[in-house]
């Protein structure tokens, strides 16, 4: 038998004093759980937020919010390249903006349109000497797209020149390769994958000429400079 334990009544004013506060204990524990995964819909089937998790290789949660009717507002998943995306959509359905999946840097959407102009001033003809590369056009770009499209017309009597294109951030250049034995005026698409580096950041563009056959002058003209998603470029490597 143990002694001096107070009996508690049922009913009574202490009973319901503990009570009150076991129920508070418990409500308390459960706040301070994670409610995941959680996913609140207005009508069955119809959901309009929910933070689930990411079954594919990137991990984490997946979350979505919609526009009330199903549709997407704003999702993140893991991507075509095995890393975490995210995508803005607008209210019928198309991507305004989103991260590279492909890449896993920049932005895939939107593509930014870029200014390129001839490097010297008045009519734009340019002397250039034989086996020296030329500067032919230039462009300062804040890049946020993982890759760039140039696609620029050479007016010139010169039978034999090389062409590329190149990109600078800081003391970093990358190039495209290089497409050689142009026959005098050339249009010429090429494509350059800028580093995750290069992401935010001022870009100079340049379009480059070197003559082999003989020296001679060239005209240029940029038809479209514009940032593109590593998808696009991946799908036209005979433009690198």
């Amino acid at each position: 038998m143990v002694a001096n334990i107070p009996i508690e009544r049922p009913n009574t004013y202490d009973a319901l004093t503990n009570k009150i506060a076991d129920l508070q204990a418990q409500v308390d524990a459960l706040t301070r759980q994670s409610k995941y995964p959680f996913v609140v819909s207005h009508d069955p089937g119809i959901v309009d937020f929910s933070v689930v998790p990411d079954t594919g290789a990137a991990g984490g949660a997946n979350l979505t919010v919609n526009d009330g009717a199903g549709g997407p507002l704003l999702r993140t998943f893991t991507g075509a390249g095995g890393q975490k995306t995210s995508k803005l959509y607008d209210q019928s359905g198309h991507i305004m903006w989103g991260t590279d999946e492909v890449a896993g840097y920049g932005l895939s959407e939107p593509t930014l349109s870029y200014g390129m102009s001839t490097e010297i001033a008045g009519n734009g003809n340019q002397s250039m000497g034989v086996n020296t590369e030329n500067t032919v056009m230039v462009g300062g770009v804040q890049a946020y797209n993982p890759a760039v499209l140039c696609s620029i017309t050479i007016y010139t009597l010169i039978t034999n020149y090389d062409f590329r294109v190149t990109a600078q951030s800081g003391a970093t250049t990358v190039s495209t390769s290089i497409t050689t034995g142009l026959n005098s005026t050339s249009a010429i698409t090429k494509m350059l994958l800028l580093p995750a580096t290069f992401m935010n950041a001022p870009v100079t563009l340049r379009a480059l000429v070197t003559p082999r056959s003989a020296s001679g002058t060239a005209w240029v003209s940029c038809s479209g400079a514009y940032g593109i998603g590593k998808g696009y470029y991946d799908l036209n490597p005979g433009l690198h």
